[in-house]
């Protein structure tokens, strides 16, 4: 058990430096958003990888069908934050405010 955490621990310092760099070249306008998104997905779906697969071990035990349970979470995983992530709005420059609201244009109710 101490093994795993620790491995975990190593993926987790591994994936956030990889999100900051990520975030880093998007927001210094070297990347593209979909090749952000694709970065930033794939960093959390390898951070999830470690315990992911201490847990198929434990419950299904070594072997292809704990592989292949692996496989089909991560991939369910990797396909859930790519969407989101691309259907966000893209920013320009770290910093840069977003864009106000649009005003509603109804008139005022008369009393």
């Amino acid at each position: 058990m101490p093994e795993i955490l620790a491995i975990q621990m190593v993926a987790l310092l591994a994936a956030m430096l990889s999100i900051g760099a990520a975030d880093f070249v998007y927001y210094s306008g070297r990347i593209a958003q979909p090749l952000h998104s694709l970065w930033v997905a794939v960093s959390i779906v390898a951070m999830c990888l470690p315990i992911l697969r201490w847990m198929a071990g434990v419950f299904v035990g070594p072997g292809t069908t704990a592989w292949s349970l692996i496989g089909a979470i991560e991939m369910a995983l990797f396909i859930g934050l790519y969407r989101n992530l691309r259907n966000l709005p893209a920013i320009g420059k770290l910093g840069e405010r977003l864009p106000p609201p649009a005003e509603q244009s109804q008139p005022p109710a008369t009393p």
